[in-house]
């Protein structure tokens, strides 16, 4: 329902035409502006934790390799970056770095945003964490007059930064 509701232009050509007028009435002038994103909470259940039996734990032990202490030899550290940068490679665009994003236009960005719900966590202003699961509302508004310019949503867990690219 979230894709079918991002696909239809009606909501996004009602609040153009809201902004376009709000511009022209000199209420924007959009000098100022200020990006934060929120919380929201999914109606859906969110997964149940994988609970670990305690009567595997010694079966469990001697299944894992024992790993060599100190420094990796040259081969094996070569071995390893080639994996990194094989895993790097296949991520998807939102879980690469920022300076990835760039070379991608809103269209490509706006169908790539993954949209189903996540685990979130974000910091409150006690400096105590909050949890969540379910979506994120990315928001780009304009300070004098607090009118939302651009809004996007995305799953709980994209870092607030890597949405930047996509609501400038």
């Amino acid at each position: 329902m979230i894709r079918k509701l991002q696909n239809s232009a009606v909501f996004q050509e009602t609040h153009n035409k809201l902004i376009h007028q709000a511009f022209q009435e000199g209420f924007i002038d959009a000098t100022i502006i200020a990006m934060d994103a929120t919380h929201i909470e999914a109606r859906d259940r969110h997964p149940e934790k994988e609970s670990q039996s305690t009567d595997n734990t010694d079966e469990l032990l001697t299944e894992l390799p024992k790993k060599k202490r100190g420094r990796k030899s040259k081969a094996e550290r070569d071995q390893w970056l080639k994996e990194q940068a094989e895993l790097e490679a296949n991520r998807p665009l939102f879980e690469k770095k920022v300076e990835e994003q760039l070379q991608h236009s809103f269209s490509e960005l706006n169908k790539q945003i993954p949209l189903s719900p996540e685990w979130g966590i974000k910091k409150n202003s006690e400096g105590k964490n909050v949890f969540w699961y379910g979506f994120k509302g990315h928001l780009l508004v304009d300070s004098k007059s607090q009118y939302i310019l651009t809004a996007l949503l995305s799953s709980g867990n994209i870092n607030d930064g890597k949405m930047g690219d996509s609501l400038a």
